[in-house]
């Protein structure tokens, strides 16, 4: 068993091993094989030899004890942890026989049940607003901004940022990325990526790959953007794929479009300017550039660079016939 980083973030005061778990990098209590190489490796004045499966253990309460450890010259044991004076040699003798102890899934279900709840609350008492605790998961890493608001059934990881009054909606996953301030996520999966302020986001879209969407842009159902960036303002609102691409400021990205970046062996970029309208059902293949201020027609099928303040139409001539 480890003291890991989720002890290390919830006890950031208390000393282990003469460092501060804040300080410490993650430690196998089985490496610690006797007493002396514990005294060895300190220098406070107190020791704190705890197992990470006691969650419910707060800063306070260890801080309590290590003052009654220093007053009576005691150790403590919680569990098959313990909190010891500096140079106190009475510690128990099972202390230099420590195991690792594995945690079986009913265990290890409730340990992090107590981690995210704690998370939670100390959240929800820096101004973030939950409407179904239980519901909810985050990750130790995840920094929530006061004035938003979490939807139920929603899951956030890694080392991801939201900004003052975003709204989080249910069914939401976002992964180590980073939303900006008064954004709107409907339902949507982020992995890896940023959003900027004032987007809108689903409901069902999928932002993965590193993607960059700027500021006030809107990202609507069914739209899958990858490795991209969208400049600010632009729109996507539906059923599209937009991946390898640069995507210029309020370019408007229309209904069944697809950038076409894989040729069979390749992915190739494409690189759309400013004020571009993309019509429905668009065919866009890659490598492509195409200027600011172009017109595309709906059902196009682009495969050379476009210059800018041009209109394009590429599309198979309709013929009716008669029965």
């Amino acid at each position: 068993m480890i003291i890991n980083r989720i002890i290390r973030n919830l006890f950031p005061s208390v000393s282990l091993c003469g460092k501060t778990f804040a300080q410490t990098q993650n430690i196998y209590i089985s490496d610690i094989n006797d007493i002396s190489s514990l005294n060895e490796m300190k220098s406070d004045d107190i020791e704190c030899l705890i197992y990470d499966d006691t969650p419910l253990l707060t800063d306070e309460i260890l801080f309590e004890l290590s003052q009654l450890c220093l007053t009576l010259n005691k150790s403590f044991q919680i569990g098959d942890g313990y909190i010891s004076p500096r140079g106190f040699s009475g510690i128990p003798e099972q202390c230099a026989m420590i195991e690792t102890v594995q945690f079986d899934v009913r265990q290890y279900d409730v340990f992090m049940s107590v981690i995210n709840k704690r998370i939670i609350d100390r959240l929800y008492e820096q101004g973030v607003i939950f409407y179904d605790k239980n519901s909810v998961f985050l990750h130790e890493d995840v920094h929530i901004c006061s004035g938003c608001v979490i939807y139920p059934f929603v899951n956030i990881q890694g080392k991801t940022y939201i900004g003052k009054n975003s709204i989080i909606y249910s069914n939401s996953f976002i992964c180590s990325s980073t939303i900006g301030d008064d954004v709107t996520v409907k339902s949507s999966y982020i992995f890896d990526s940023v959003i900027g302020d004032g987007c809108t986001v689903g409901p069902f879209a999928y932002i993965r790959n590193h993607s960059n969407v700027s500021e006030n842009c809107r990202v609507g159902d069914f739209v899958e953007i990858k490795n991209s960036v969208m400049e600010s303002g632009v729109k996507c609102a539906h059923l599209t794929y937009i991946g390898d691409a640069i995507v210029g400021a309020n370019t408007n990205v229309g209904c069944g479009s697809v950038f076409c970046n894989f040729d069979g062996k390749k992915k190739h970029h494409t690189t759309i300017g400013a004020n571009v309208f993309i019509g429905a059902n668009t065919n866009l293949v890659a490598p492509l550039t195409i200027g600011d201020n172009v017109f595309i027609a709906a059902g196009s099928t682009v495969t050379k660079n476009v210059p800018p303040d041009s209109f394009v139409i590429a599309r198979s001539r309709q013929i009716t016939i008669d029965h």
